[in-house]
């Protein structure tokens, strides 16, 4: 499969994610299927779906990075405090504080598109429809 089939794959799992939750959103909230209830599952989901998607696409980012290696700096300082009031001096820490690679998760972005088109989408249909 190449790149760009596997791309469109992305996208359509994303669609009918997001297609799916908007139905069981109007079943197991709205209890009725009319065009005002798919419009607010519509744009409930895709505003969901969009904070979701873009709360994966930060952290992969690594905008929490800093605050996770000042953690861990931390953490080691005072595990060396600790073990030399214990007396123990040859105490080596196993972990390196140094920061290590993001998974990258490739749904996110595909979830963040779609979301925004469906937003879109809803907010057009309420706009004319009501």
């Amino acid at each position: 499969m190449t790149g760009n089939q596997s791309n469109m794959k992305r996208y359509i799992i994303a669609f009918f994610i997001e297609c799916l939750l908007t139905v069981l959103i109007m079943i197991f909230y709205y209890h009725k299927f009319n065009l005002l209830s798919f419009v607010n599952a519509l744009s409930l989901t895709a505003l969901i779906l969009l904070i979701v998607g873009l709360i994966v696409w930060i952290v992969q980012g690594g905008f929490f990075d800093g605050f996770i290696f000042g953690f861990k700096i931390f953490n080691r300082a005072s595990r060396k405090r600790k073990a030399a009031k214990l007396g123990l001096d040859d105490y080596e820490a196993d972990d390196d504080p140094r920061m290590s690679q993001h998974s990258k998760w490739s749904m996110s972005f595909p979830l963040i598109i779609m979301s925004l088109i469906f937003f879109v989408i809803s907010f057009l249909l309420s706009f004319t429809l009501f």
